[in-house]
């Protein structure tokens, strides 16, 4: 039943020949209550049931190809994520073979290998932390409690924002500094191994760059950021062997975390596309370059299938 609703509420509001792509980051075993917002397995296998029995998933270059030729199906939709984390072959591919959706994964290559990102590093500082509360003055974080799990979660989402837009340099400064106070031992497995991006290449996954410390490109000067996107495909290209046609900017928001000389770069890098974080679906109409994706929130399938079926009506959103 609710598969047969929603596919007709697609049918009914879907016009035209959009495409709608889906951004993961993260796909947990278990649901984490310092990361509320990131999906879990049994939400991620649900959702993945919605689409391939309602829409019509593609692999995100094949789809590309077709949107801009005129061949694009009814109710395309593509699968992505950023970043290059473990659990994306632990427990999202896995899923992904259950109900045969394709998928594309941007890499940050400087995290493969025992790397961790820096939010992810503000996260697990605070969650082992041995303190009552957390201190950062300059940043505006003054006395944030670190009594429960909840409040925990909050002083790490505080302290992620307050950090995430600082120069490059500052940022990672920054983050070093609060592991160092707090002292605890941090993961050193939660992103990639060569070995198994090299498994989700052979697995039919198509590897997309993400640059290679993951940095706010406009906070870069322009040839440093042309060395992100530039050395981030020539790594993976040497790791797979293959052909790295999609670019992901990191963050993703026009205007703020990318402008036009960062779309130029990617096309003079040889990228045939490149997504954002935009909020929206494209048509043949818009650029190959800035293709907006929308974050799959509702854990609840029947929302899930609605707001997508709705999101294919949205222009994408602009950052001036």
């Amino acid at each position: 039943m609710l598969i047969r609703a929603t596919g007709a509420i697609t049918s009914s509001v879907v016009r035209g020949r959009r495409l709608l792509v889906l951004c993961y980051h993260r796909v947990l075993k278990q649901s984490d209550p310092m990361s509320p917002d990131v999906v879990d397995s049994r939400v991620f296998d649900s959702q993945m049931s919605v689409l391939a029995n309602s829409f019509q998933p593609m692999l995100l270059t094949d789809a590309v190809d077709q949107l801009y030729t005129g061949k694009l199906p009814r109710r395309a939709v593509c699968v992505t994520f950023d970043d290059g984390y473990a659990d994306n072959f632990e427990v999202a591919l896995p899923i992904l073979r259950k109900h045969g959706i394709p998928a594309t994964l941007f890499v940050a290559t400087g995290y493969l290998d025992g790397g961790r990102m820096w939010n992810d590093t503000v996260t697990e500082s605070i969650r082992r932390s041995s303190h009552t509360t957390l201190n950062m003055p300059d940043l505006d974080l003054l006395d944030q409690s670190l009594k429960t799990v909840a409040d925990r979660a909050i002083a790490a989402r505080k302290a992620v924002l307050a950090i995430r837009r600082l120069a490059h340099d500052e940022r990672l400064q920054r983050t070093a500094s609060l592991a160092e106070d707090i002292g605890a031992e941090l993961p050193d497995n939660m992103m990639l191994t060569s070995k198994q991006l090299l498994e989700l290449h052979k697995a039919g996954v198509e590897i997309g760059a993400h640059t290679v410390s993951h940095p706010i490109l406009t906070r870069l000067d322009s040839q440093s950021a042309l060395d992100e996107i530039r050395d981030s495909r020539n790594q993976l290209r040497e790791l797979t062997g293959a052909e790295v046609r999609g670019f992901a900017y990191p963050n993703g928001q026009p205007g703020v975390d990318y402008d036009q000389t960062h779309v130029s770069a990617v096309a003079q890098c040889g990228f045939k596309y490149a997504v954002s974080t935009a909020r929206g679906s494209s048509n043949q109409h818009d650029s190959r370059f800035e293709m907006p994706r929308l974050d799959p929130w509702d854990s609840n399938p029947l929302k899930f299938g609605l707001r997508l079926a709705l999101e294919y009506a949205r222009p994408p959103s602009r950052v001036a």
